[in-house]
């Protein structure tokens, strides 16, 4: 499955991509989405292993005015071939009493 996401401006200077005030992108080879929060009143976003913290403020002073899709695919489970030969018995037959 594939996700479009339309990114409506860059800030080339710190690599982020903004969907919308609330969706934040960071532009790497595998795009992550940074956590919104409210620190003291100001709207910050989050990158999600080191915590570190960007205001808007500062994403608003570089960005530019750019439209672009970003797509990303992804999985919801794995697909496992779950097919057995009929000689076998299922793993499901062990656990029912008789």
């Amino acid at each position: 499955m594939v996700e479009e996401i339309i990114i409506k401006y860059i800030n080339p200077a710190l690599n982020l991509g903004m969907e919308d005030v609330r969706n934040v992108w960071l532009l790497s080879v595998n795009p992550v989405k940074l956590t919104t929060t409210i620190h003291q009143g100001n709207l910050i976003f989050r990158f999600p292993v080191s915590g570190k913290r960007i205001s808007y403020k500062t994403l608003k002073r570089g960005l530019i005015k750019r439209q672009f899709i970003l797509r990303r695919s992804y999985e919801l489970l794995p697909i496992f071939n779950i097919t057995t030969p009929p000689s076998q018995k299922s793993p499901a037959s062990f656990l029912s009493v008789s």
